[in-house]
């Protein structure tokens, strides 16, 4: 029993009097959805009206990090779900003023869509940027240091590259499938079970060689482009089901992926730095032989 008694809402928790409203949203996260939130902020007032006609004021905050693994309390939220914003059941009995205030938020967000941080435009030029640094990184290092590995966990440079181009790979067939509706999941690239599939035993500068890898790399990237020009319109509407449960944006996908390059540009220039000095101090202990 409650003010919503029979209706669905968003995770709610009345704020006691001894407790600040952050300290009660920190609250909701561990009780409702078992994480620690770190980074978060004030977002809008909502005013709900119960089933008695009461008016109550909420709180909306965003939250930016947190830690744990996000899950529903099974035994306090039996019937909990997540649903992507806008595509909640019409046959649900959704509290009214809540539903009133979503349809507002993506109405605002449909209205500064021109102006939304990740245009397609803005995405390409940053994948672009994000490409160039990691060409620039791998041209860098000699020829041979592309095929050594820092150790046997480690992949080498080359394959480095190999593995990126599968996994954007992965990612334009995953996104053409989003985009076509014909699938609602985002299921992550798994880089061990891909270790398994690829056999690199010939990848010794014959049979992959830098050029054929830099050429499947530019032909990948060439795709994607085109698909997301071609669905420029909408693909910011878009969202995935990840594992979790969790709805996520297609940009936001590509981001974590431009993420992932960077770090192999970085990781590029510390194996070349690595390599400078050894080679360094070899050719300084010969000198002194």
């Amino acid at each position: 029993m409650g003010p919503f008694d029979g209706e669905w809402t968003l995770p709610v928790l009345q704020v006691p009097a001894h407790l600040t409203a952050e300290e009660t949203l920190e609250a909701i996260f561990s009780e409702t959805l078992s994480v620690d939130v770190t980074q978060y902020e004030f977002f809008d007032t909502l005013y709900l009206n119960d089933k008695t006609g009461d008016r109550l004021v909420g709180n909306i905050f965003t939250c930016n990090d947190w830690s744990g693994e996000i899950q529903f309390d099974k035994a306090r939220y039996s019937d909990a779900g997540w649903v992507t914003p806008g595509d909640e059941p019409r046959e649900i009995q959704l509290n009214e003023s809540i539903r009133a205030w979503i349809n507002g938020a993506i109405m605002d967000s449909c209205e500064d869509m021109g102006t939304r941080a990740h245009s397609v435009d803005s995405m390409i030029r940053e994948m672009a940027t994000s490409r160039s640094a990691l060409l620039d990184a791998f041209n860098d290092l000699p020829v041979h240091v592309r095929y050594e590995s820092e150790s046997a966990e480690n992949l080498s440079p080359v394959q480095k590259l190999i593995c990126l181009a599968d996994q954007e790979y992965y990612l334009l067939s995953q996104f053409t499938k989003l985009l076509s509706g014909s699938e609602a999941i985002w299921r992550p690239f798994n880089e061990n079970q891909w270790r398994d599939m690829r056999d690199f035993s010939e990848v010794v500068g014959t049979r992959e060689n830098d050029l054929s890898v830099l050429n499947t790399l530019a032909d990948i990237r060439n795709k994607v482009e085109t698909l997301l020009s071609d669905h420029e319109e909408t693909i910011s509407t878009v969202w995935a089901v990840g594992m979790t449960g969790i709805p996520i944006n297609l940009f936001d996908l590509l981001g974590e992926f431009i993420l992932s390059e960077k770090k192999i540009a970085t990781s590029f220039k510390i194996f070349n730095s690595q390599s400078e000095l050894t080679q360094h101090t070899t050719s300084e202990h010969n000198r002194k032989g």
